[in-house]
């Protein structure tokens, strides 16, 4: 099936309907509301979409809103994308301006810090497990960096390096993403093109299901 490309609109029609039972990653009540909101037309649309949905966004409040809702309301043009400082727009423009992934973080410490690969993938990783004392230890070396590339002031420095720290709450990892997206994809693909096929398939493994 990966030859037939990921363009089909009548998937993607009915990903952005919402009525995705049996979808793989959304076919719960947050998967299906959600859908309709995002409305996703794409692979890295439907990979954010799998992100934003996971409960650590949802709970991620900045400025009275959530990082999930703030995500929306961006896509839809009910609220201005802003960055915390112009050179982060590369990094965050294919999300809206919203921090979604810890590969972009790394890639954000590379940017501004200078953090070789080794340097923003432990970054990733203090992120990924949550680790204070390590975060510590990598603050000290962001903000030294920051200052010898001179891209941000120091406390912008420090602001970018909170809200990444700030992340680890909610950050997901991105080919975890992808990964997800595609056989979201076709999951919805199946019940798109052969109906009959994929409930026949989804009633014959329901037996532990509500």
């Amino acid at each position: 099936p990966m030859s037939l490309g990921f363009d089909d609109q009548d998937v993607w029609d009915l990903i952005c309907s919402g009525k995705t039972k049996g979808v793989f990653q959304l076919e719960s009540g947050l998967g299906k509301s959600w859908a309709k909101r995002v409305k996703p037309r794409n692979i890295e649309e439907l990979a954010a979409l799998v992100s934003i949905i996971r409960p650590g966004t949802l709970k991620a409040i900045q400025d009275g809103k959530s990082m999930t809702q703030r995500f929306v309301d961006r896509k839809n043009l009910k609220e201005e994308i802003t960055y915390l400082h112009p050179s982060l727009e590369p990094i965050l423009k294919g999300t809206q301006g919203v921090l979604v992934y810890q590969e972009q973080s790394m890639e954000i410490a590379q940017k501004i810090a200078g953090f070789n690969l080794e340097e923003a993938d432990n970054l990733r990783k203090a992120i990924g497990k949550k680790q204070a004392d390590l975060m510590a230890q990598i603050k000290k070396k962001f903000i030294k960096g920051a200052a010898n590339e001179s891209i941000v002031s120091r406390e912008a420095a420090e602001e970018i390096f909170g809200w990444i720290e700030k992340s680890s709450r909610y950050a997901f990892n991105k080919s975890h993403a992808v990964s997800y997206a595609i056989c979201g994809y076709w999951s919805a693909y199946a019940k798109a093109h052969y109906p009959l096929e994929f409930y026949c398939n989804y009633l014959k493994h329901a037996k532990n299901k509500p």
